[in-house]
């Protein structure tokens, strides 16, 4: 939806959240100095005016005795806010408004970037230790904050503002010494909660491989642009970019073990994080209450213990228990995601179902993406709402509740639908329909009067039948126009495109005639089409030559094992 939009008209959103965010610290470190008279202290009330934090009884005064803070309203409002458009409006919308990702973009726009000899910016190599481990050190990155988060910054103003500004200066520092996204790819530890939400789409996100005008390089979803015109500032950052499509990188990375610890540890995170709240004070109503965003010896606490059970303290500080809670929960989800894994994928090869290993993944991510969700948001904003009149209350709990359910069920409704071989046959149906548009074909009187951007691009039969009736010279113009955008594009495996390519033709019955026209090699890792309108050579690593999933149930054509068997 955001897609669309000129960068210039960004450029002021994001200048907007950007003062906003930085009066906020302004507002953090006011009250870290001046006296708050809405904090509360360990004093000794009667029990229906205090909530029961071990052995002690704390004072609740009522948010209103102190309007202004701040905190409060960023972790009740503003965080789960932005979990929400994660969701609802997918990685488009948060990228492009993140102003941490723009203040990162700061030292380029200025002309401070550091370059190299050739007065080229420098990117990070491949073999870089972070481009490798980078989703490990961003999980590590998330976990360290939210562990400062429950022993400093829930309460603190000054840590708070001090923990935003180190990480502005963090940010600007990684885009001074390093081209592109490299922040957002590699650093943020906000980076593997976007996987998790809005991957491999959001509800209201625009797909990057459907192309609908033509096959020129576009801006896609929320890569790098200039403010003026609009132009790509892609400095290929990275291999497969979230911010050119989403999905793809999905697919791309879903068989790693790094996605395992981004959906299943990352519940972990989120289970220990609020669960930390009921093991420090034996109930609820101590994180409900919202006592933990006004209580002023919430860090003297920290070198006091950590868990109590059973009107029995367990004496271990609270300095050591947060970290220790955090991490076994998040390795304890690991585990028994990999483990439901493990039985679901015995159990279809037990059944002989040809579903594929990704799909099958797939689908315990999204289910994990669900948990996640729904149990974030039955924790987060809660407290702010506790706060409002007994009626309203009611209303705006159960609302959120009824709200939270329906989006993340047709949120989950929609991703379980998504499979590499529907994301292959959607990129490939795009492309021809833009070539039958292109075309000289005379195309409404082939379609009845429809536009070809009217057919319905999983309606393959339609678009066999309408190139079935193309005359075989066409037919050959067509295939050939094809190919060439086929052989251009550097995203996929030229090997895997000539087969799909091949399996195509064969399906459409078209004569052998025109190959005779056209010589074709595939020879160790090179890959050679030769036309008289299509003079194109390129190379290929063979790691990258992998045969798509769409060819899966057309392995045994001759066509593809053809291509595997030169390919051998």
């Amino acid at each position: 939806m955001i897609s669309p939009i000129p960068e210039r008209h960004m450029l002021v959103i994001r200048l907007v959240l950007l003062v906003s965010w930085l009066a906020l610290i302004g507002n953090l470190f006011i009250h870290a100095v001046l006296p708050i008279d809405g904090s509360i202290t360990h004093e000794i009330v009667s029990e229906t005016h205090c909530v029961q934090i071990q052995s002690r009884c704390v004072a609740v005064l009522p948010i209103q005795a102190n309007p202004s803070n701040v905190s409060a309203l960023f972790w009740g409002a503003i965080v789960p806010a932005s979990i929400l458009i994660l969701l609802v409006f997918g990685h488009v919308t948060w990228r492009r408004i993140c102003p941490l990702s723009w203040v990162s973009q700061v030292p380029r726009i200025l002309g401070w970037q550091r370059v190299d000899d050739q007065g080229q910016p420098i990117r990070l190599h491949s073999t870089h230790w972070i481009v490798r481990y980078h989703t490990y050190f961003q999980l590590g990155f998330l976990y360290v904050g939210l562990c400062l988060r429950l022993l400093f910054l829930n309460v603190d103003s000054g840590w708070l503002g001090l923990w935003f500004l180190g990480t502005i200066a963090f940010a600007m520092t990684i885009g001074f010494l390093y081209a592109g996204k490299s922040w957002c790819q590699y650093f943020c530890p906000m980076a593997p909660v976007q996987h998790v939400f809005s991957e491999p789409v959001g509800l209201f996100t625009r797909k990057a491989h459907i192309q609908t005008r033509s096959l020129t390089q576009s801006l896609t979803q929320s890569m790098c642009r200039t403010s003026i015109g609009d132009r790509s500032a892609c400095v290929a950052c990275t291999s497969t970019c979230m911010d050119i499509d989403a999905e793809r990188r999905y697919w791309d990375w879903i068989e790693r073990p790094e996605m395992q610890w981004t959906y299943y540890g990352y519940l972990g995170l989120v289970i220990g994080f609020f669960g930390s709240f009921y093991l420090y004070a034996e109930n609820w109503d101590y994180y409900f209450s919202g006592v933990w965003t006004r209580e002023s010896t919430l860090i003297a606490d920290s070198v006091q213990s950590g868990f109590y059970f059973f009107n029995h303290q367990l004496y271990v500080i609270k300095l050591v228990a947060v970290p220790i809670l955090l991490a076994i929960a998040g390795l304890l989800t690991y585990l028994v995601g990999c483990s439901i894994e493990f039985f679901y994928l015995k159990w279809h090869q037990k059944l002989e179902s040809n579903i594929s290993l990704a799909v099958l993944k797939h689908h315990l991510y999204s289910v994990s993406t669900f948990v996640s969700f729904n149990t974030f948001f039955a924790f987060a904003g809660r407290p702010f709402l506790c706060q409002l009149p007994e009626d309203c209350e009611l209303v705006s709990q159960v609302g959120l509740t009824v709200g939270i359910l329906m989006v993340s069920g047709v949120w989950l409704l929609r991703a379980l639908r998504r499979s590499p071989d529907r994301y292959d046959q959607e990129r490939l149906a795009s492309r021809w329909m833009v070539q039958l548009h292109k075309s000289k074909i005379d195309l409404p009187q082939l379609l009845g009067g429809r536009s070809v951007h009217a057919l319905n691009r999983e309606d393959w039969m339609m678009l066999r039948t309408t190139v079935a009736k193309v005359s075989l010279k066409h037919a050959s113009q067509l295939d050939r126009s094809r190919l060439q955008n086929l052989v251009e594009e550097a995203d996929q495996s030229l090997r895997g495109r000539y087969s799909v390519y091949q399996v195509q033709r064969r399906r459409r019955r078209i004569g052998q005639w025109a190959d005779r026209k056209m010589s074709w090699t595939l020879k160790g890792d090179r890959v050679m089409t030769r036309a008289p309108e299509i003079p194109f050579t390129r190379r290929q690593s063979p790691q990258d030559c992998k045969l798509p999933a769409l060819l899966v149930p057309y392995a045994s054509e001759p066509s593809v094992k053809s291509v595997i068997l030169r390919n051998n």
